[in-house]
């Protein structure tokens, strides 16, 4: 496994780590999971879900999201939760690349464990930055242990970015 994928995977662990500290210590979440905003499933701890599907599904409701409080002039988006008749489904904005949903039953009492949830979305809001790579051809072929160069791909350091790949001419 490269270091870049290491590093990735202890990211993963510190964040479904988070996610299974507050199952526990909240009664009445059945599940949670944090996704990119792109769609991209980051880590779950959703029994009995299709935690891809419902990364896909969650990064629109952050999308919407963010587009209603923004035509309303309400700021940023920040938090939204849906009842259902079987519990609460909500969602949080995690810095500008991801999103977190929690899911409650009915029984929870979802205000008073809005302080917790959010400790604990700061706590991966904190791990975001790393987020957007999991949108990488590296991530998204499942090939964790190879690198951008093994497909070909170079950089561009004459213009100053680094890391970016693009098809090396033949």
């Amino acid at each position: 496994m490269t270091q870049w994928a290491q590093e990735l995977s202890a990211v993963q662990e510190r964040v479904r780590a988070e996610l299974r500290a507050l199952r526990s210590k909240v009664p009445g979440i059945s599940g949670s999971l944090v996704a990119t905003s792109d769609g991209m499933l980051v880590a779950h701890d959703f029994p009995g879900a299709d935690p891809a599907r419902l990364a896909a599904l969650l990064s629109t409701t952050l999308g919407l999201a963010r587009q209603a409080v923004a035509e309303t002039g309400r700021g940023e988006f920040r938090e939204a939760m849906a009842h259902g008749t079987a519990g609460y489904l909500m969602v949080y904005a995690a810095g500008d690349s991801a999103v977190i949903a929690i899911a409650a039953s009915n029984q929870s009492q979802a205000a008073a464990m809005r302080q917790e949830i959010r400790q604990a979305v700061a706590r991966i809001t904190a791990c975001s930055s790393a987020f957007p790579a999991w949108s990488s051809i590296d991530h998204l072929t499942g090939n964790d242990d190879l690198s951008p160069a093994d497909f070909g791909l170079g950089t561009l350091p004459d213009l100053g970015i680094a890391d970016l790949p693009v098809r090396k001419p033949d």
